[in-house]
């Protein structure tokens, strides 16, 4: 079977992203904080899920999808783009964005899992992974 992906140009999440990343997380968290709190989503928070997502390959691609590995098989976390903007192709500093999104609305997320009651939904989805993003567990 031919893999129609695998001549899309992607950005895989790196390890010396970090910085820039939690630069966009904080900018997004002041840009956004009149809409509601982010008290919950911690720097230990932001570089944990930063570092599952760098081990599992968090991955962008011109058209617009992203995914990472777990057990062998891409996750996905968007399709791409659809309707009017399928044929938008987005550049490495739009794909890097994309990635630094996805990392930063899953930091949120599971930040807001204590507080909001769906603990056990994250951790049927990260498994033991959610204790080492949250912080619970070194």
């Amino acid at each position: 079977m031919n893999d129609a992906s695998a001549s899309l140009v992607s950005v895989c999440l790196e390890e010396n992203m970090l910085t820039e990343y939690l630069e966009y997380s904080h900018k997004r968290i002041d840009t956004c904080s009149y809409v509601k709190s982010y008290n919950h989503v911690t720097d230990k928070i932001l570089r944990n899920t930063f570092k599952f997502f760098f081990d599992h390959k968090l991955t962008a691609q011109e058209n617009g999808s992203t995914f990472y590995i777990l057990s062998k098989k891409r996750q996905y976390k968007s399709l791409g783009y659809s309707g009017p903007d399928s044929e938008t192709i987005d550049d490495i500093d739009q794909m890097i964005e994309n990635l630094f999104h996805e990392v930063f609305c899953e930091s949120e997320w599971l930040a807001r899992a204590k507080q909001d009651g769906y603990e056990d939904a994250c951790r049927q989805w990260f498994g033991r992974n959610y204790d080492m993003i949250i912080g619970d567990v070194e």
